[in-house]
């Protein structure tokens, strides 16, 4: 019985400790069914050591058989948590280039296929933490053409204050 007790708890304590599972995720404007599934967005190991005045430098790679077509920032929305709220904030990043990107369909994941993405979230107060959390969203295209589905692939960070 003890042992029955203390895994409850430690599955308790896991899910508790996940901070965005309470507050509803904000509405983007893409089914749900449409969330990381054609997508995969990664911080790479060394540079996910952000603080909230940090540029969040990310690689995306589409992981579905057909292309899929971004704006110029990859129609990043940002948004941090609140009193249990998702908050957006505005994407500070300057943009150079204006060409809309299209990413072609890696599934064998080659390297020269995935694509980097870089934002910079404009918070509140940047001597606090905040979990951020990042969609990118774009148009799955068919024949050759955007289509009207829209698919995201979000991904949540924990952001350092600045000293």
């Amino acid at each position: 019985m003890r042992r029955i007790v203390m895994v409850f708890a430690l599955f308790c304590i896991m899910v508790s400790g996940c901070g965005s599972f309470g507050a509803a995720a904000p509405d983007v404007g893409v089914l749900e069914s449409e969330l990381n599934t054609r997508l995969e967005l990664v911080v790479p190991d060394g540079w996910n050591s952000y603080t909230t005045d940090d540029e969040i430098g990310m690689v995306i790679n589409n992981i579905s058989d057909e292309p899929i077509l971004f704006d110029h920032y990859f129609g990043a929305r940002l948004f941090f948590l609140q009193d249990n709220q998702w908050v957006e904030t505005e994407n500070a990043m300057t943009f150079m280039n204006m060409d809309a990107i299209l990413l072609e369909p890696n599934a064998e994941l080659d390297f020269h296929k995935k694509h980097p993405a870089v934002v910079h979230p404009a918070l509140p107060d940047l001597g606090k933490k905040y979990t951020l959390r990042i969609y990118l969203i774009g148009n799955v295209c068919k024949d050759g053409q955007p289509t009207s589905t829209k698919t995201a692939v979000y991904i949540d960070l924990d952001l350092k204050p600045q000293k």
